[in-house]
């Protein structure tokens, strides 16, 4: 179900993480590191109640595009430097050969070049060991059969766009080669060497045959705006492609921005620094092979037409079966800072291994899960909306330490399992059909920041254990009876923090036994903003107002003191007095396969309403 997050959460006071049975006294106010202090019974976190703002990268690429054919229709050859001129090419100076409308650059150095080239091309094809910069200063090249401009041999080449010029590369539908064996040039921009883009100009590349912009070595961005729309891949960098500053758009046939060598472990890989990127892609939105590392900037990805072209929920239909996640990498995934704005069709973000959040500000809408680690999801700051997902958060190992993240998951919130979800390979998708499997080595650890969870499946799942020691869970679970706010096979012990989880009881699971914070599960019905209380003596102690109808509430907080009496109440619903007589105990009567240690919801090892995940 598609539904928007409207619940007004208000939690208790932390006072100390002491353990159950502790009665010292503390302040009556508590920062937990997230947001504003909050008070005992009014306050605390409100999740985000705005629909998914659609990423209109679409809108905005299209913006870039117009202006810049407004600005760079015709732009006039300069006197001195490379002049184009439609059909010929004039130049005064060395380092270059004429030959009809090609121009190859034979000599180191540096050349400008402007004007109009109807149907030519320019070449660099310098030794090995020397370096080329190729200055923009207006042009406009179409090449029908090849790539307008191609890097064939040098060491390093620099595209420097002349400060407020507009450069347009442009070739037809079909390239020819001189044998049957070639298929270089495949870009309309193409570069066997390092290649490094630069200046405060803008460059558009319409790449009607394959690929936008190449380089088979390494492509670096700085300043410039490029615009890119491409039949296939936007921009490749087979070694690297590191994006310091400037615009960088890219509307897509294949995928976005990509970085494809299998071969070396050191390379393949992506970083973005900063700049503004835009990103529209029909696969995946940005691809490395091994790294991809977002340390700032301001990205908006679309990937797959987005979420609503969501498979979830069809298991035997599916949009398409190429790979169409936002943010993707089959080594690692690591976010330290930046504003990052995803509606992708697949996962949001992906790693075939582990994926680390310790910064920056993610808001992203799935068709599958918003972040998925084949092994380790650690979060350790940062704020991360995930607004529409199949499942949350998934990996093998997750760590939550810091940071404040919320999820709405039609399946489950949190998904700690075994194996891979054969999507990123592209053969398959949407792939949590088939992968990720029941595995006693899964592992949940919550240690610190805050978490809301908002899931119509499961809303905190493991197939192994799960771990509580500080921070802020709260959890709007299942309405359905054949899922639970918890739903774990082996263990869930807590030992400080404060987990407030309410959802159906027919599969309810309370905290296993070894636990030392004191933890109840209260069973009172509720509707959706009816608002859930604890008190002690008259005095609320809990308070919570879950988004949806309720059967059960399961609270573990430093406030419960073993050996205490306290009224919980849901609403003006009914009144459930009840003595916190064990650390792990249970309140009034409901509740069906579930209880410490019970089934839960782990008939089915995946959770939700889908086949098994084996």
């Amino acid at each position: 179900m598609k539904k928007t997050i409207a619940a007004i959460l208000s939690v208790c006071t932390l006072l100390s993480l002491c353990a159950c049975g502790d009665k010292s006294t503390a302040d009556t106010s508590h920062t937990n590191g997230v947001t504003d202090e909050m008070s005992v019974t009014d306050g605390g976190h409100t999740p985000p109640t705005d629909a998914f703002d659609t990423v209109n990268v679409d809108d905005i690429i299209s913006e870039f595009l117009t202006q810049a054919e407004s600005e760079g229709t015709a732009p006039e050859a300069k006197e001195d430097g490379v002049r184009l001129l439609g059909d010929k090419i004039e130049y005064d100076g060395d380092g270059i050969n004429i030959d009809g409308k090609t121009a190859t650059v034979n000599k180191a150095g540096t050349y400008a070049f402007s004007g109009t080239l109807d149907d030519g091309q320019i070449i660099v094809d310098v030794p090995k060991e020397d370096k080329v910069t190729l200055i923009l200063n207006g042009v406009k090249i179409h090449c029908e059969k090849s790539a307008p401009v191609y890097i064939k041999s040098c060491d390093d080449a620099t595209l420097t766009l002349a400060v407020g010029t507009v450069n347009t590369l442009s070739d037809g539908s079909a390239y020819e080669y001189e044998t049957a064996e070639e298929n270089e040039p495949n870009a309309a921009l193409f570069s066997k060497d390092d290649l490094e883009i630069n200046g405060k100009g803008t460059l558009v590349v319409k790449a009607n045959f394959n690929n936008g912009i190449t380089s088979k070595n390494d492509l670096e961005i700085n300043d410039a705006t490029v615009t890119v729309t491409s039949k296939h891949d936007g921009i490749r960098g087979k070694d690297s492609v590191l994006i310091k500053s400037g615009t960088v758009n890219v509307s897509s046939g294949g995928d976005g921005i990509k970085s494809n060598n299998v071969d070396e472990a050191d390379k393949g890989y992506i970083t973005i620094d900063g700049g503004a990127l835009n990103v529209s892609a029909s696969e995946d939105g940005i691809q490395a092979e091994t790294v991809l590392s977002i340390n700032g900037g301001e990205l908006r990805i679309k990937t797959g037409a987005g979420s609503e072209n969501s498979w979830s929920g069809n298991p035997y239909g599916g949009a398409s079966e190429a790979s169409a996640k936002a943010l993707k990498a089959s080594s690692s995934v690591n976010i330290s800072g930046g504003t990052i704005s995803i509606d992708s069709a697949d996962d949001a973000v992906h790693s075939n291994k582990d994926v680390t959040v310790s910064g920056g500000n993610i808001t992203a809408s799935s068709g599958d899960d918003g972040v998925h680690a084949d092994e380790t999801l650690t979060i350790s700051g940062g704020k991360m909306n995930i607004k529409k997902a199949y499942e949350g958060l998934e990996g093998v190992t997750i760590t939550v330490s810091g940071g404040e993240t919320y999820v709405k998951a039609s399946d489950d919130g949190i998904n700690g399992a075994g194996g891979n979800d054969n999507s990123a390979s592209g053969g398959g998708r949407p792939g949590a059909w088939g992968g990720m499997h029941e595995a006693s080595n899964a592992k949940v650890t919550v240690s610190g920041g805050y978490l809301y969870i908002n899931a119509d499946g499961d809303g905190l799942d493991s197939n192994g254990s799960f771990t509580m020691t500080d921070g802020t869970v709260i959890v709007d679970g299942p309405t359905n009876g054949g899922n639970g706010p918890l739903d774990y096979t082996s263990s869930f012990t807590v030992s400080g923090g404060l987990l407030i989880a309410a959802g159906s009881s027919g599969m309810a699971q309370n905290v296993s036994s070894s636990s030392s914070q004191c933890t109840v599960l209260v069973y009172v019905q509720g509707q959706g903003g009816d608002t859930f209380t604890i008190s002690k003596n008259g005095e609320a102690v809990i308070s919570h107002t879950p988004a949806k109808k309720f059967e059960c509430v399961l609270v573990s907080s430093p406030k419960l003191e073993k050996g205490t009496e306290y009224t919980a109440k849901a609403g003006n619903g009914t009144e459930v007095t009840f003595t916190q007589s064990s650390v792990v105990a249970t309140a009034g009567t409901g509740g069906g396969m579930g209880g410490p240690g019970g089934m839960g919801g782990g008939m089915r090892p995946g959770g939700g309403n889908r086949p098994p995940r084996w």
